[in-house]
């Protein structure tokens, strides 16, 4: 729905452009200005909708448990949904639906191809016509860190001949997986009668990224319930619950929401926060 053009790109897989706001009415009228669609407005009642919290994926990836706030975050989007009028229940199966073609998958963890950024980024250049600062991905090249273009090089250049090729059958083996996995999700959400699957955004306390050691934890309490998903073409988003906040840090907690279509999740996200600040 939204216009990917002038956005320099870091994987067609990825590249999808969001609003962001200080309410959700800020991002469904600016969701509505960039679509070209009517604002949606929130719902009278949520009678007769049924929200999922996906415990068995939540589980899986918070072993050893969540925090107290981000387990308190969940509790107040349950009441607060409940309170609107809509059934929130414990609907399992979304961990395997992450995990589908998992045998297809072209790395370990993301079904991603580190040479998509490449041939992306060669793409848009080349659209880019005359005047462009940079013509090249090898002027990109140039222009890095010594540390980086090694890395950069490593993960995307072409070393040996014919790999262009293998690079194509690589990203169509996981353009197939991805389509799976998405064909996979939007079966559990028809088959479970779900209109929207509600989980915490942050599972623990987040800490500053330059402390030493730091970084990598936060990357994956940022990204935990977020990979997977943000291959698919299915629209999220993350809801602040600003009652409850992580308590080190002092910052607000949060949830995200998945759905199926980007409409009827703005409606839904403008009644939770509706309710949560009645």
């Amino acid at each position: 729905r939204w216009p990917s053009g002038g956005v320099v790109p870091c994987s067609s897989l990825r590249d999808t452009a969001g609003p962001m706001g200080s309410c959700v009415s800020d991002a469904a009228l600016l969701d509505s200005v960039v679509s070209g669609e009517e604002v949606v407005t929130k719902p009278d009642s949520l009678s007769g909708v049924k929200i999922a919290i996906p415990q068995d994926w939540i589980s899986a990836m918070c072993p050893n448990g969540q925090s107290e706030a981000a387990t308190k975050a969940l509790e107040a989007a349950k009441v607060a949904f409940e309170a609107a009028g809509a059934e929130v229940l414990v609907v399992d199966g979304m961990n395997t639906v992450r995990q589908t073609a998992k045998d297809q998958w072209v790395m370990p963890v993301l079904p991603a191809v580190y040479e998509d950024c490449h041939a992306d980024l060669t793409a848009y250049l080349e659209g880019c016509g005359e005047g462009r600062p940079v013509a090249t991905v090898e002027d990109v090249l140039a222009a890095m860190p010594d540390e980086q273009r090694v890395k950069y090089v490593g993960f995307y250049g072409l070393k040996e001949e014919g790999d262009a090729e293998k690079i194509k059958v690589k990203i169509e083996k996981r353009d197939e997986a991805v389509a799976n996995m998405e064909a996979a999700y939007r079966e559990w959400f028809a088959s479970n009668g779900v209109s929207a699957m509600i989980l915490p955004a942050f599972a623990n306390e987040p800490t500053t990224i330059d402390i030493e050691g730091e970084g990598g934890k936060n990357f994956m309490n940022e990204f935990l319930f977020a990979f997977h998903m943000n291959e698919c073409r299915v629209p999220s988003m993350a809801i602040p619950i600003k009652s409850v906040k992580f308590p080190e840090s002092g910052v607000p907690t949060s949830i995200f929401m998945y759905g199926v279509e980007d409409r009827p999740l703005y409606g839904l996200a403008l009644a939770l926060e509706a309710s949560l600040t009645a």
